[in-house]
């Protein structure tokens, strides 16, 4: 939509699919969109100029969100997480792990944020994941009855840096780290909430 009027593409000329799950606007202008399909990027102001597919980058993956920085974007996707640098026109993967702390634990990324500390925080299908540096911290999320009931880590729809506290949306509740990185929920046993 252009402010008058929109544009229509159709399938196998630019987009790939017609389904979305994220879509996100680089700092160098481009517009970022992913599903199922993988993710796909074109000018901003130019989108019938063409659209370059990532499949060759990313491989098959089904992208689930994107986070944009002003030296990079960051892929959240189903086998971990990728991060395009501008500068070098070049990539840096994150594959899943198999093992709490030795990577992004749980296959699918599913949110993204950065805090003040420069901590990327990844939002999986199971739990969340901080990496700081060439360190990574899993948090399952998951309350003491939780475990004795051999329950798994929550699904994260959303994960947000408010400045000062980061807030992880799940399927479970509502959490909140603070500074200190003390774990908060938020839900209707402990808050009342719905």
């Amino acid at each position: 939509y252009d402010g008058a009027a929109w544009d229509n593409w159709t399938l196998d000329e630019l987009p790939l699919d017609n389904s979305y799950y994220a879509i996100s606007q680089g700092a160098d202008g481009s517009i970022w969109v992913g599903g199922f399909f993988g993710a796909q990027r074109f000018p901003a102001y130019a989108p019938a100029d063409g659209w370059e597919d990532l499949e060759d980058d990313l491989g098959f993956v089904s992208v689930n969100t994107f986070y944009s920085l002003p030296d990079s974007m960051w892929v959240g996707h189903s086998s971990g997480a990728s991060r395009y640098l501008y500068a070098s026109s070049s990539w840096q993967t994150y594959d899943y792990a198999d093992n709490p702390g030795e990577g992004i634990y749980s296959s699918s990324v599913t949110a993204i944020t950065q805090d003040g500390q420069g901590r990327m925080w990844f939002g999986t299908s199971a739990g969340v994941t901080v990496m700081d540096g060439d360190a990574f911290t899993y948090y399952d999320l998951l309350s003491e009855e939780e475990i004795a009931d051999n329950q798994s880590a929550p699904y994260v729809y959303d994960i947000l840096w408010d400045g000062t506290n980061v807030w992880v949306a799940t399927s479970r509740a509502l959490f909140r780290f603070d500074a200190s990185d003390a774990l908060t929920r938020f839900d209707e046993t402990n808050t009342g909430l719905d």
